[in-house]
């Protein structure tokens, strides 16, 4: 009994021994496995921190790089100043007066039996317009003409007889008078058609028509109004002080209301006098090419050059930036920076200037640039001070002394 009690005693105690040592080893593969999902994660937030540093450097560096480099440069068009030698004019605000504007009317009363014109048609001399009714008169000239011709045939007849000694020579002095009366009947009636026709007087273009068909016109109505196109007057004033320089035959230039494009033309009379209320002198200027844009009673500017030239440095209008504190151009200088590509990068410095008179697409400078500098000459909108810019040549347009624009 007591060995097989100890004996049952031993073997109970191997298995209590047994049974903590089994859940030793599972609390350390489980501490095990802790602690490599622990260093998976270190490596992980450790990688990406590294990443992450990276990118953060990469990112400061660029940044510093680029604020060494300074800002990209932009796309701007220049132009040099240059030193032109620009003709002296005088400015005036002229009045365009056509050289024959008329109105046209009719001489005799009468039915307006046909209408040859449309307003505004160019018409020549002798054009016909307006026929007024001449029924009755084309009748009694087809009856002046018939008494005409028996009147001359009877005269004839007259110049026999008293040839032959029959008939007396009172008889064919008679004979005669009747013919040549006849026949100035026939003249009349003829003249007294054509006063009913009213056609146009020179060539030229004709205004707004004022009349209908089949409407009774009193004598001195107005049909139209026609205005000659071979060459347009301008009348103008200019002081007093420029009379010694004025000559007729001088250029004048001549531009209508808003427009850039010159008309070229001549000063053709100067007055002999001078006002004595605004001490101003009368002059007429012909325009002769062109005068098509022209209509009688327009204001116009008109520049007449005078024989005085000036040189002056001269940029294009659009170099100037305008702003309530002055006007400026940016002036061009060098840099020591590079696009990738090896274009040179330059420096736009901003220059405050003072203006002179301006022609076509350029400005006269009289101070703050001299000649040979580069200004910037398109672009200038967008930049500040000391920007770096590039030249490119579709940026830039090309200015003209006096530009022509096409009429679109």
């Amino acid at each position: 009994m007591q060995s097989r009690d100890g004996s049952a005693h031993v073997v109970a105690s191997t298995k209590d021994d047994l049974r903590p040592l089994g859940c030793t080893r599972a609390r350390a593969m489980r501490r095990g496995v802790a602690a490599l999902v622990v260093l998976l994660v270190i490596l992980a937030l450790g990688g990406i921190a590294g990443i992450k540093w990276s990118q953060i450097t990469t990112i400061i560096a660029h940044a510093q790089d680029m604020e060494r480099q300074g800002p990209p440069p932009e796309a701007i068009g220049a132009a040099v100043a240059e030193e032109q030698v620009w003709p002296q004019t005088a400015h005036a605000v002229g009045t365009v007066a056509s050289n024959r504007d008329v109105a046209i009317a009719n001489e005799l009363p009468g039915v307006v039996a046909r209408i040859a014109f449309d307003s505004g048609d160019a018409v020549r001399a002798g054009d016909l317009l307006v026929q007024l009714d001449v029924s009755v008169e084309r009748a009694n000239l087809d009856a002046a003409i018939a008494n005409e011709r028996l009147a001359r045939v009877t005269a004839d007849r007259a110049h026999q007889l008293v040839a032959r000694g029959v008939a007396s020579e009172q008889e064919g002095d008679n004979a005669e008078a009747n013919a040549a009366s006849a026949a100035a009947q026939v003249e009349s009636l003829r003249a007294t058609i054509e006063r009913k026709t009213v056609r146009a007087p020179f060539d030229g273009r004709v205004g707004i028509r004022a009349v209908r068909l089949g409407q009774y016109l009193q004598p001195g109505t107005t049909v139209t109004t026609i205005a000659g196109e071979d060459a347009t007057y301008v009348d103008f004033t200019l002081p007093q002080e420029l009379l010694p320089a004025l000559q007729v035959g001088m250029r004048a230039e001549v531009r209508g209301a808003g427009e850039r494009e010159t008309l070229a033309g001549e000063v053709a009379a100067i007055e002999p006098s001078v006002d004595p209320t605004t001490r101003t002198v009368g002059l007429r200027a012909i325009v002769r090419t062109g005068q098509e844009q022209l209509r009688a009673g327009m204001f116009v500017d008109v520049d007449v050059v005078l024989p005085q030239r000036e040189s002056v440095v001269a940029v294009p209008s659009t170099a100037i930036v305008h702003a309530p504190y002055g006007d400026s151009v940016y002036l061009l200088e060098p840099s020591d920076r590079r696009t990738p590509d090896g274009q040179p990068i330059l420096v736009a410095r901003q220059t405050f200037v003072r203006l002179g008179e301006q022609r076509g697409d350029f400005v006269a400078i009289t101070q703050g640039v001299e000649p040979g500098r580069q200004v910037v000459s398109a672009g200038a909108f967008k930049l500040r001070n000391n920007a770096p810019v590039i030249i490119t040549e579709d940026a830039a347009p090309q200015p003209e002394l006096a530009p022509r624009p096409v009429s679109r």
